[in-house]
């Protein structure tokens, strides 16, 4: 029915800007952290076995 694919239709539309707020928060704001955490305390490890 129409009302059956008016809401899958917005369903999906929903989950896909879900996924795309998620991937955005995941290049945005958790990789660079990470990244940042990662070389901080890799850096301090290797500087102390040096």
């Amino acid at each position: 029915t129409s009302k059956s694919h008016t809401v899958l239709t917005s369903l999906t539309f929903t989950m896909n800007e879900c996924q795309k707020k998620a991937d955005e928060f995941m290049s945005n704001c958790l990789e660079p952290a990470l990244e940042k955490y990662m070389s901080e305390i890799m850096g301090m490890k290797m500087a102390d076995k040096m």
